[in-house]
């Protein structure tokens, strides 16, 4: 018999209760135990509990929202006590860093920078010392002391280029003239036999075959899902599918109208040879195939 909300909402109050008693009971053991009180509406909607605050949420394919549960005005359980849901981790205590005192600033006597007097030496002119008398002074070159240094650069550089160009131009014009003529060889055109070919045998074709299309593989997003033995939600229920579990989908059909949809398909049970039927909607996510090359159940 599946939980009814009732019945969820008792043990969660019963699960309070041992808390407030002081009970050794760990946070994860009570989300797990708080996980277990899972309801499905008629609609296929899944319930639970909120662990931290007490409140009733429902999956609606991308993520849990609060909300009432059908028959029900509000959300709220019983709320949960606060060490319950604002529980942490008690953090190090942090030692502030040492401060360490501020030097006074050491006074100086050197005066700023607008009391110091500063002295620039001017250079001193020479006076010129006139020649002898009777002597000239003496001519300067613009090739004479270092400056002649530049000449046999210059003559170098003058001889390599005459070399360059003397270069080019027995390339240009000397080697063609000694270099030997390529003799010219004659070719004899030797006349081929036809040959007469059968004519040309046209091959049947092959039908191709059609690719056999993969297998459709699917991961249930809802917390937990009933397998029914018929398409339709008051058929037996033969097992209950979890989270994240992965089922081959083997034939699709029309079965029962939920919240718009009315595609149903076929599975293997877990560990059996026994196949059931289950409500597509938002309760899987496909991994790989496409469902709609499912063919329909054979009878």
């Amino acid at each position: 018999m599946p939980m009814t909300f009732e019945e969820a909402e008792s043990k969660f109050r019963q699960l309070q209760a041992r808390v407030q008693r002081g009970e050794a009971i760990s946070r994860a053991e009570y989300e797990e135990e708080v996980g277990k009180l899972a309801v499905q509406d008629r609609n296929g909607t899944l319930w639970e509990i909120n662990p931290r605050t007490g409140k009733w949420m429902y999956f609606d394919g991308a993520e849990w929202v609060s909300g009432a549960p059908p028959g029900h005005d509000t959300s709220t359980v019983i709320p949960v006590p606060k060490e319950i849901a604002t529980a942490k981790e008690p953090s190090p205590p942090t030692t502030p860093p040492p401060v360490t005192p501020a030097r006074p600033p050491t006074p100086t006597t050197e005066p700023p920078p607008f009391m110091r007097a500063e002295t620039k030496a001017k250079p001193v002119a020479r006076a010129k010392t006139p020649p002898p008398v009777g002597e000239r002074p003496p001519r300067t070159s613009p090739l004479g002391g270092r400056n002649r240094e530049w000449i046999p650069l210059a003559i170098g550089a003058v001889v390599l280029l005459f070399c360059a160009v003397m270069l080019f131009v027995t390339a240009q014009f000397v080697l063609p003239i000694v270099s030997p003529k390529p003799t010219p060889t004659r070719t004899l055109a030797l006349a081929r036999p036809t040959t007469v070919l059968p004519p040309a045998t046209t091959m049947p074709t092959s039908t191709p075959v059609p690719p056999t299309p993969a297998p459709v593989i699917a991961k249930v997003t809802a917390a937990t899902l009933n397998v029914r033995a018929e398409p339709n939600s008051k058929s037996a229920r033969v097992s209950v599918l979890r989270r994240d579990n992965q089922v081959t989908f083997l034939a699709q059909t029309k079965g029962e109208v939920i919240e718009g949809e009315d595609t149903w398909y076929q599975i293997n049970l877990p560990n059996s040879t026994q196949k059931g039927w289950v409500f597509f909607g938002k309760n899987f996510q496909i991994v790989s195939g496409d469902p709609k090359t499912l063919p329909p159940p054979k009878p």
